[in-house]
């Protein structure tokens, strides 16, 4: 896999299969962490109604997510309060950074992040984002490792770009997806 930064031999953390290779995550996306305008609930950045402008929150994540699509939010920010935030899109994944390590969505909307999460931007075409997905979500205990605080974990964006993963060829990253859900729909059967 040409053209993608590997991590130092000393480093790997266990053999993989040929033709992957290990590498960091921000090597292959953008990393950002949310920002939220102060002071919270001020009629200057949160609208009463609903705008354009959807405030995502973690909460949001649990509330409104179907099929790891995020479709909707429950706050809403003002033009002003657009300016105190992180835009994200449909070509983003946004991920807890604090609290609830591992909560992870796809975008079906375009929104504004609080301080709480992160997002990763998918410019690269040879990841596949749901691959991605289920990495960060098996990963959580290492997340949670690496994490600082006690009762309230949290990881900044240099853990997450710095976060070593198996990265296999593009369309094995496809066929691992596949097989997920697979197994998924099997399971839901029962």
């Amino acid at each position: 896999m040409d053209g993608i930064e590997r991590c130092i031999d000393d480093e790997i953390p266990f053999d993989i299969p040929e033709g992957w290779c290990w590498t960091r995550l921000g090597t292959m996306i953008g990393v950002q962490r949310g920002a939220s305008p102060r002071p919270k609930g001020s009629p200057e950045y949160w609208s009463s109604e609903r705008t354009p402008h959807h405030w995502i929150k973690i909460s949001d994540i649990t509330k409104y997510t179907q099929n790891d699509y995020l479709y909707d939010t429950d706050e809403f920010l003002t033009d002003l309060g657009t300016t105190k935030s992180v835009f994200v899109d449909s070509d983003y994944l946004i991920t807890a950074a604090s609290g609830s390590l591992g909560k992870i969505a796809k975008l079906n909307i375009s929104g504004y992040i609080y301080d709480g999460l992160m997002c990763m931007c998918f410019k690269n075409t040879s990841l596949e984002m749901d691959y991605i997905i289920i990495l960060i979500q098996a990963m959580v205990e290492l997340l949670m490792s690496l994490s600082t605080g006690t009762a309230w974990k949290n990881i900044t964006t240099d853990i997450l770009k710095n976060l070593l993963i198996p990265l296999p060829p593009l369309s094995e990253q496809r066929r691992i997806v596949e097989k997920q859900r697979e197994l998924f729909d099997k399971i839901t059967l029962i």
